[in-house]
C-alpha cells in the first residue's frame, strides 16, 4: 500500500513532466496568460509602498517582445561527494548587460523560446539585463534529488550560474515563493550580487509549515524533515540568519496568502532593517489568487526601477 509521501512523490513527478514547457510556482506566477486581467495600482517604491489589486477592473497589458538569443547547457556540480548535472538556460538581448538570475518555484521555468518570451524574462530584459535560469535537481536536465530548494539546489545553482554567466557580471537574483529560498541561500555564497528581489516568499519555514493551507507545501516540508531532521527548517529559513545577503533587498507580498502568511514577510522585513539593509517592501493588498501575470509584471517592473 503506497504511503501519502509515495503518492505525493508521484504527483510531483507528474507535475514536473507537465512543466517541461510551462512554468514556475504552484500558482503559475510565471505563466503565459491572456492579455486582459486584473488591475493593480502600483506606486513608485521608496522604503515601503502598497500595491492594491482590484480584481474587478480589467486592464490591457501587451508585451512588446524583446528579442534575445537563447542558449542552454549542462555543467557538472558536486554534492556530498557525488557528481551531478545542472542545466542552465540563458537569454541574451544586451551583449554589454549584466545578468539577473530567475529562481523557479515548485515547477520548472520553461526553456527555449518559451523562456525568453515569457513575461518574467521579458520584464527583466526590458531593464537592460540578460536572464539566467538554473533548473534545480530533478527538474528538466538537472540531476540529483529534489530537496525543496535546499543545499543540493544551492550547489546546482552556483555551478549553473557560473557556467551560464561565463565570467560576465551577475547583478541580481529574483525568486518567488519556494524560489525565494533558493535565491536567498545561493546569494549567501555568491560574490558581487548587488540585490535580491523576493516575492511572496517562504522566509520562515517553521511558520509556513504551521500556517499554510496548501497541503502539498506542508507535505514537502514534512518530507524534508523526515530526511534531514529539524535542521531542514534552518537550512531553508532565511529569516533565521540573514547574514551575508546583498545590501539591497526588495520584497513584495500579498496580504491574503494561503501558502505563506504575510506576517513572516513582515518579520523578515523588520529583521533586515535592523541589520541596516536597504529594504523596499511592497505590501500587495489583495489575494494571491487575484495576482495575475499582468499585475505581477507591473510590480516587478516597478521594483527593478529601484534596483537598477
Amino acid at each position: 500500500m503506497p504511503t501519502i509521501i509515495d503518492l505525493y512523490s508521484h504527483l510531483r513527478m507528474a507535475t514536473r513532466m507537465r512543466s517541461a514547457f510551462f512554468i514556475v510556482s504552484s500558482m503559475c506566477f510565471f505563466c503565459i496568460a491572456p492579455l486582459v486581467s486584473t488591475c493593480a495600482t502600483v506606486p513608485v517604491l521608496d522604503d515601503s509602498a502598497s500595491t492594491k489589486i482590484d480584481p474587478t477592473a480589467p486592464v490591457e497589458l501587451k508585451l512588446d517582445v524583446i528579442k534575445s538569443k537563447f542558449d542552454t547547457g549542462l555543467v557538472d556540480y558536486t554534492f556530498s561527494g557525488h557528481t551531478f548535472k545542472a542545466q542552465w538556460s540563458r537569454c541574451t538581448a544586451n551583449e554589454k548587460g549584466s545578468f539577473v538570475v530567475i529562481f523557479h518555484g515548485s515547477e520548472s521555468l520553461p526553456i527555449g523560446d518559451l523562456l525568453c518570451g515569457n513575461w518574467a524574462s521579458q520584464v527583466v530584459l526590458k531593464h537592460g539585463f540578460n536572464v539566467i535560469a538554473v533548473s534545480r535537481p530533478s527538474f528538466l536536465g538537472s540531476t540529483g534529488i529534489a530537496d525543496f530548494a535546499g543545499p543540493q539546489s544551492v550547489a546546482a545553482n552556483v555551478a549553473g550560474i557560473a557556467a551560464a554567466a561565463a565570467a560576465r557580471p551577475v547583478t541580481g537574483y529574483w525568486g518567488v515563493e519556494e524560489g525565494v529560498i533558493a535565491a536567498a541561500f545561493t546569494a549567501k555564497v555568491s560574490k558581487n550580487v548587488n540585490w535580491l528581489l523576493l516575492g511572496n516568499g517562504f522566509y520562515d519555514l517553521e511558520n509556513v509549515e504551521r500556517s499554510t493551507k496548501n497541503e502539498s507545501i506542508k507535505l514537502a516540508i514534512q518530507n524534508q524533515k523526515k530526511i534531514e531532521g529539524d535542521v531542514a527548517l534552518e537550512r531553508r529559513s532565511i529569516a533565521w540568519d540573514s547574514s551575508n545577503l546583498p545590501k539591497i533587498i526588495s520584497l513584495y507580498h500579498t496580504t491574503v496568502n494561503d501558502d505563506a502568511q504575510k506576517t513572516q514577510a513582515d518579520a523578515f522585513n523588520d529583521r533586515l532593517r535592523t541589520a541596516q539593509t536597504k529594504v523596499y517592501f511592497d505590501e500587495v493588498v489583495g489575494s494571491k489568487s487575484d495576482m495575475t501575470w499582468q499585475v505581477h509584471y507591473q510590480i516587478v517592473d516597478n521594483a527593478l526601477k529601484n534596483l537598477k
